[in-house]
């Protein structure tokens, strides 16, 4: 399961995210000093907008991104948009349960997650394929 998921996480980037390949430093896990803040439960109504967002650590580098959801006749659907080649990905499901957001989209043809969870009224983290850390601001 663990070489799928790498597998598609690598295809995942390579289909979305081509660009320049930047360096990584290592960033230590955070220690209860300096963990974040607990957070509270967000409802579906706390995502809709625009989200400059960070994807770190996939093969490419840290890349930045813009998600954008919205509430069609009370349903919350959203996309991706890659702004180095002004790319659209509509995402296929997007269902918010106990707080955190879930979304998928299909990155060549294989399904990709998104987890994000709100960490306080303007700003969210998460995960993608559960392995690379996901940050957003909320864009004003």
């Amino acid at each position: 399961m663990k070489k799928l998921s790498m597998i598609l996480s690598v295809a995942f980037a390579m289909f979305v995210f081509a660009g320049n390949v930047n360096a990584q430093t290592s960033t230590p896990a955070p220690t209860p000093a300096t963990a974040a803040p607990a957070t509270t439960h967000a409802t579906p109504d706390f995502f809709v907008g625009k989200w400059k967002s960070m994807i770190k650590g996939i093969p490419q580098g840290d890349t930045e991104t813009t998600f954008v959801f919205e509430k069609i006749d009370g349903k919350l659907t959203g996309s991706m948009i890659d702004p180095k080649e002004n790319k659209t990905t509509k995402f296929d499901t997007v269902t918010v349960k106990d707080g955190v957001l879930t979304t998928t989209f299909t990155a060549q043809g294989f399904e990709v997650s998104l987890s994000l969870k709100k960490q306080d009224d303007d700003n969210f983290k998460g995960s993608m394929m559960e392995q690379f850390d996901v940050t957003g601001s909320r864009i004003k």
